[in-house]
């Protein structure tokens, strides 16, 4: 095995990892900065107000349920090339 393969692998990992620990904790500002991805994409999903103009009630539909799947891999793409980023940084710096 490369040395090249085994670091894509070993920041997959890191990277879902990463991704399932944010996703399992409390709402926190370390979830809001490492899920940006699921909250981007579900706010391009529009709700139905159940509420009145004064005071809106949004309620969440199947569409955001299924942009949040959606979401979950592009946030494991996203922290995987910048794990492989950090790891061939810190490899060439040595």
């Amino acid at each position: 095995m490369t040395t090249s393969v085994r670091t894509w692998g070993v920041a997959a990992a890191c990277a879902s990892l990463h991704v399932l620990i944010a996703f399992s904790l409390a709402p926190s500002l370390f979830n809001r900065l490492v899920l940006f991805p699921i909250t981007f994409i579900v706010g391009l999903v529009s709700a139905p107000n159940l509420g009145t103009a004064t005071d809106p009630l949004y309620e969440g539909t199947p569409v955001h349920f299924f942009a949040v799947l959606g979401s979950l891999p592009l946030c494991v793409i996203i922290y995987t090339v910048l794990f492989y980023t950090l790891f061939t940084l810190a490899r060439k710096a040595k």
